[in-house]
């Protein structure tokens, strides 16, 4: 069934009659994963001494879908019979001039604005280059350019009639430019009194924000409100129920086809990450390890010889973005993607689609029937938006958006349902939570639990029982020790714990990251990609957990707190095995204590971001051999002979570079040809700085320049004029005499 559903997918919205066959055998799909679900649930259940009453149950229930199955395969058939001839002599041209009709309103966009075209695009181009007979380009050009002319009663510019194509694709485009300045138009009279009015006009502009800029939606969108009637409440009532009118109004069906050309075009694996996106409210940032998490969680993600489903994922997300469904909002300082949002038309688009395949279902859209069968439930606002007629027993997913008493949400569906054994995914971050909710524990279908950002302070033993848990997110919440039963949990993959100790404060307290205490066997989670943030020296634990990181080869990020010197031969030993490793963070147990990895003879060379906080004898030697490192931050490394640069300034992919406390000489010199691909660079706190230099060559590519608390310095840095690339200089802190200088060199023009 599910290869046969790849397939169906992509000819679903052809026709109503194969879209509601499509819907019962995905229903089919979905029953059937459920019953062998609940059925392995049973058996591992120690309420079932016996397997007998699971076995008949599952026998039952597979063969009354069985039965559906065939009846749909038949009622099927029989249509297809009955209109195969009706298809096949009109359906596909009929469909063919539609689309064509819809696609020529793309003429009014930027190709920059378009997606999902690249293949039509280049079968077009390779039409108009053979010369096609059947494209007369030239004379349509030509008709284009009497009507735009004779719209503004001009006279038409000379040799139209004998010019090519090219000229008068530019006799077009000069028009337009001089011509298209008009943001919004609207022959109709009332409409524009009433549009330009204050209270009616910010409505509008919240209908036009939606569009944000899509040429043809707002044509589209304007053309549905000249036939509504011109009050503020119609107008509201647009705006609340867009999503609907893209379904059944007419005037947005051009525009709804037209955005839909790209969802079409997408592998089935991609329109189902994509549809998922429905999930997150409105105007919400959604995280890219969170989303690439629920992915895999959800169980979309396909597996490929020699990747990581993360990595596989994290391919689905590129490929969105490349299709500009997906738009990056946010970007790491070492140029990774941190957050995405997708634009608010695709948004109700893929909410009323997602709908319809009972992918999501939100529980604020008020007024609207649930399907009888929740696979996954999304709480945007209220807790009162539940619908109690609906049966929760088969829902998969549960994800609370609204800081409020989940705990209450959990017992209500648990409730409603008769239960929620079958629920993969369970996300309450930022939720009003003091204790850990005893009903988590009997969900033993369970792969995916954030409690992150909750006051949650203690994890119980019986966490033990999710034995299909593989991420565990509790970052920002107060639990500062795992119990031991947590390394029942096998498959667990991400193990984030940690949470940030700032206060308001301007500059990072040395004890920022507060981790937490790990049980001694840590090592044997082999399948973890992530563990942040453990201490090292905690308790009967103490340098056991440095041993044990050794034994996780599929190490991505680690993060260890309250390290002392004596442990830093076995981390470096721990180190040489995790080939993978590819973020790397290491504080000491306090700021006079001593970091040494100098015996690390085989660094990770895949690292590339490094955080080391804590006394550095010297900076270690193998640091100038990573050169995957595009981020590098050293915080009270108190080098009093050793110059930082000097390691660092070859580094080939260098962005980022935070130097806290790190050195207590006078000057820093940035030699020409250094740091070629740096982008920021933070000196924050070095004492004894009085004076930087910066060679002719260095660090072109900067952008940022960051000086905070370095007050002995009387001048900015010498040769900063260098810096031709440079977009901001941020001073913080500094003295006196510098600002004062500055202020003086500013009147007088020198900067």
């Amino acid at each position: 069934m599910t290869h046969f559903l790849r397939v169906a997918n992509a000819i679903e919205d052809r026709d109503p009659k194969i879209k509601v066959w499509v819907k019962q055998v995905r229903e089919a799909a979905y029953d059937t994963t459920d019953a062998l679900d609940m059925y392995m649930l049973r058996l591992r259940s120690r309420h079932h001494q016996s397997t007998r009453f699971p076995r008949h149950q599952i026998a039952s229930e597979v063969k009354g879908i069985k039965s559906r199955i065939i009846n749909t395969s038949e009622r099927h058939q029989r249509y297809s019979d009955m209109h195969s001839k009706k298809e096949q002599g009109s359906s596909s041209t009929h469909s063919n001039i539609a689309w064509y009709h819809c696609r020529g309103d793309a003429l009014l966009l930027e190709e920059a604005d378009l997606v999902g075209i690249d293949k039509p695009k280049s079968h077009l181009i390779h039409l108009l280059v053979d010369e096609d007979p059947r494209l007369k380009v030239e004379e349509l050009l030509k008709d284009m350019i009497r009507v735009l002319f004779e719209e503004v009663k001009q006279p038409l510019p000379r040799g139209v009639d004998s010019t090519d194509a090219n000229n008068l694709k530019g006799i077009i485009n000069a028009f337009l430019q001089q011509k298209s300045r008009v943001i919004l138009t609207t022959r109709n009279v009332d409409l524009a009194s009433f549009a330009s009015e204050e209270y009616h006009g910010m409505i509008f502009l919240k209908i036009y924000g939606k569009c944000e800029g899509l040429p043809l939606a707002i044509v589209a969108i304007s053309g549905l409100l000249s036939t509504k009637e011109k009050s503020a409440d119609e107008w509201e009532m647009i705006y609340r129920s867009l999503g609907a009118e893209l379904e059944g109004n007419d005037k947005l069906k051009s525009m709804k086809k037209i955005l839909s050309l790209s969802y079409f075009d997408l592998p089935y694996y991609l329109k189902l990450c994509f549809l998922y996106l429905s999930i997150f409210p409105e105007d919400c940032l959604i995280d890219h390890w969170r989303l690439i998490r629920l992915w895999v969680a959800e169980g979309f993600v396909e597996v490929k010889e020699g990747m990581t489903k993360e990595e596989v994922a994290e391919g689905y997300l590129n490929e969105l973005m490349n299709r500009s469904l997906v738009q990056v909002t946010r970007v790491r300082r070492d140029g990774r993607f941190k957050a995405y949002r997708i634009h608010d038309l695709w948004c109700e688009m893929i909410i009323v689609k997602s709908r319809e395949q009972n992918i999501v279902t939100i529980a604020s859209e008020r007024g609207r029937a649930w399907l009888e069968k929740l696979r996954r439930l999304s709480i945007h606002h209220n807790f009162e938006d539940i619908q109690e007629s609906i049966c929760f027993t088969r829902l998969r997913s549960l994800l609370v958006f609204s800081a409020i008493d989940s705990v209450s949400i959990l017992s209500k569906v648990a409730s409603l349902g008769k239960g929620v054994s079958l629920l993969m995914v369970l996300d309450l971050r930022g939720a009003q939570l003091e204790t850990f909710p005893h009903e988590i524990v009997e969900l033993l279908n369970l792969t995916y639990l954030s409690l992150r950002a909750t006051n949650v302070k203690m994890i119980p033993k019986a966490i033990g029982k999710l034995k299909k848990l593989e991420t565990l997110d509790l970052k920002h919440t107060n639990v500062t020790e795992l119990p031991d039963e947590i390394l029942k949990l096998q498959h667990l993959r991400h193990l984030l714990l940690c949470r940030y100790n700032v206060n308001n404060q301007i500059y990072f307290p040395f004890h920022s990251t507060i981790g937490f205490k790990a049980p001694a066997g840590i090592g044997s989670l082999l399948y973890l990609q992530k563990l942040c943030a453990i201490e090292a020296n905690r308790g009967s634990n103490s340098g056991i957990v440095v041993r044990e990181v050794g034994k996780l080869a599929q190490l991505r990020r680690l993060a260890i707190t309250m390290l002392q010197k004596e442990d830093g031969t076995m981390l470096c030993s721990s180190l040489e095995k995790l080939k993978n490793l590819r973020s790397l963070y290491v504080a000491a147990t306090k700021e006079d204590e001593i970091i040494d990895l100098d015996s690390l003879s085989s660094p990770p060379q895949l690292l590339q971001r490094l955080y080391l906080k804590g006394c550095l004898e010297k900076i270690p030697h193998w640091i100038p051999s990573l050169h995957n490192l595009k981020r590098v931050t050293l915080r009270w490394s108190k080098l009093k002979d050793v110059d930082p640069l000097h390691s660092l300034q070859d580094l080939p992919n260098l962005l980022f570079l935070e130097l806290h406390t790190v050195y207590e000489g006078d000057g820093l010199f940035f030699k020409a040809g250094g740091f070629q691909k740096l982008k920021e660079l933070w000196l924050i706190r070095l004492v004894g700085l009085k004076w930087v230099r910066v060679g002719s060559s260095s660090m072109p590519l900067l952008e940022r320049f960051i000086l905070h608390d370095c007050k002995l310095m009387m001048e900015l840095p010498f040769g900063v004029e260098h810096l031709t690339n440079l977009k901001e200089l941020e001073l913080c802190d500094m003295s006196g005499i510098l600002i004062w200088r500055l202020k003086k060199d500013l009147q007088g023009g020198d900067y």
